[in-house]
């Protein structure tokens, strides 16, 4: 399934979907490098914008890689 007939993925989809751990994700969002929805009060659920898929995917990993995002923060 692309990212264009999803609206939202966990973590863990998210992760499968671009080819990284789930922990990589969360290292991301923690980093705010991952533009993501935050659910919930005492355990927080994170939902990723599809759009968030197509735009990692052109700017390639951010794992020992400089990307625009990164030098611009």
């Amino acid at each position: 399934m692309s990212g264009q007939d999803r609206a939202m993925y966990t973590p863990k989809e998210f992760a499968e979907h671009i080819g990284v751990s789930d922990q990589t994700v969360y290292r991301w969002i923690e980093r705010g490098l991952v533009q993501v929805i935050a659910r919930g009060l005492t355990k927080k659920r994170y939902l990723i914008p599809a759009s968030e898929v197509a735009r990692v995917q052109h700017e390639g990993n951010y794992e020992g890689k400089a990307t625009p995002a990164l030098t611009s923060a």
